[in-house]
């Protein structure tokens, strides 16, 4: 999980920066990191993982199908984003407008998402209400509407976003380069499809998308709030008991082989936006926990080494930041900023400088301390909502972490130490294959050298 960063004080020794982490996890509440997990087992044998709290009368819960858009078509790529756009836009005898109504007359809120492996649906309801809501949240699963208009809207708004894509500098170079890192697959292209397969999905392949995807063996559900073990377990049958048992998903793709590359794309811009970074296989949680200490001591916001060298002492760029994503089977590095169009070079060298000098001398003591404070008062702080709540325990449940992991989450950061945070970083960091793609203004004769830009490894 990528995680950003507050600002926080930074402590120059551990034991303040622990006792800091266990006031905050022993002061948070209602909505607190320290309650507990529980598994929830229905009568038909359907799981979910609750944080019970009844002091605020709300109930959110996540669902999450796995698949995403890895199972769309070939020739319908988007349907899985038009089907998640769909999930609200009418049920039974309600059409868009009833649904509407009657979701905020009793304050229920409910609606679809997709990434490249997964389908979610987020739905919250007030207590008073939450029969009532659960009943339209089960409509919209087992009877769909595929009206014309919701779906001629959201191929409008979709069209837009792609047309968008094509003319953002940001969303020009993260394209290309996700388009190198998965050339062939799925990931390789939009979530929203392209415009030529959006024009062509129609109410019978949303149908036949949910048929694909919507079933009891890829689901995963997360629950926060007012609602007990008793009450859950027979609605969980009720909402979910009638889907499909078993569900059949396209194995999870090979790594795309890497090799480094630099290329620019020129734009009439104020500046020019520079992005470079690598694919690796994917981290598992211990690792990714031992990773995001690294990153904030590379990339913290206003910390870190990056912000502190390439943009406080040398100002090249307007502002710099790393970060770590994951998609399928891959975790990405990526390192971005903004510069004018003289400084794209030296910006990029002293970068690439930084990255290999992290990769070789690592973190100092007093880094990762100040790092492990930062992170741990982020992530407890970030928990405050039913909805920060469910969010999390769903990302628990998708990364297959220990039903724990919250109550450990202090402790297990004051294990790691710093051969963990360099053994993940220089996993995740490879500057021997990474990819820069630059977009905007620069010199007229500017082209990156790729073997200036792989310096480590070799």
């Amino acid at each position: 999980m990528t995680t950003c960063f507050t600002k926080m004080r930074a402590f120059t020794r551990l034991g303040r920066a622990m006792m800091v982490a266990g006031l905050l996890v022993a002061t948070l509440s209602p909505a607190s990191a320290a309650t507990p997990v529980q598994k929830v087992t229905s009568p038909g044998g359907l799981e979910a993982w609750l944080i019970e709290s009844h002091e605020i009368g709300i109930v959110s819960m996540r669902v999450l199908f796995e698949g995403g858009a890895m199972t769309e078509p070939a020739d319908k790529l988007g349907v899985a984003q038009v089907t998640a756009y769909m999930f609200n836009e009418g049920a039974g005898a309600m059409d868009t407008a009833e649904l509407s109504s009657q979701r905020q007359r009793i304050g229920v809120a409910f609606g679809g998402s997709v990434d490249y492996t997964g389908l979610t649906i987020s739905f919250s309801a007030p207590s008073i209400h939450k029969k009532a809501g659960f009943d339209l949240l089960r409509a919209a699963f087992h009877q769909p509407r595929y009206d014309v208009e919701p779906i001629e809207r959201a191929r409008r708004e979709y069209e837009a976003a792609l047309t968008a894509e094509l003319q953002s500098p940001g969303s020009i170079a993260s394209n290309k380069l996700r388009a190198r890192y998965f050339a062939g697959q799925r990931m390789a292209t939009s979530i929203y499809g392209t415009l030529d397969s959006l024009k062509q999905i129609t109410a019978a392949d949303i149908e036949a998308y949910r048929r694909r995807t919507f079933g009891r063996s890829n689901l995963k559900i997360a629950v926060a709030g007012d609602i007990t073990p008793a009450e859950l377990g027979p609605l969980l049958d009720d909402l979910f008991a009638n889907l499909p048992a078993t569900i059949q998903l396209p194995a999870t793709p090979d790594l795309v082989p890497q090799s480094a590359s630099a290329d620019v794309v020129r734009m009439e811009i104020p500046q020019a936006l520079v992005l470079t970074g690598n694919v690796a296989a994917r981290l598992k949680w211990r690792q990714a926990m031992a990773y995001d200490i690294a990153n904030q001591v590379l990339s913290g916001d206003a910390t870190g080494r990056l912000f502190r060298e390439v943009r406080e002492q040398r100002g090249l760029v307007y502002s710099i930041q790393a970060s770590r994503y994951d998609m399928a089977g891959a975790s990405i590095f990526v390192t971005g900023f903004g510069a004018g169009s003289d400084n794209v070079s030296a910006a990029l060298e002293e970068t690439r400088h930084q990255i290999d000098r992290f990769l070789s001398e690592g973190p100092t003591e007093e880094e990762i301390a100040s790092a492990k404070s930062a992170f741990l008062g982020s992530f407890f702080l970030g928990l405050d909502t039913n909805d920060k709540l469910v969010a999390q325990v769903m990302w628990m449940l998708r990364e297959g972490v220990p039903i724990t992991y919250l109550d450990d989450y202090a402790a297990e950061i004051d294990k790691i130490k710093v051969e963990d945070v360099m053994a993940a970083a220089r996993h995740v960091i490879q500057p021997q294959i990474m990819s820069t793609m630059i977009v905007g203004t620069v010199p007229e004769n500017f082209q990156p050298e790729v073997k200036a830009l792989a310096k480590a490894g070799q």
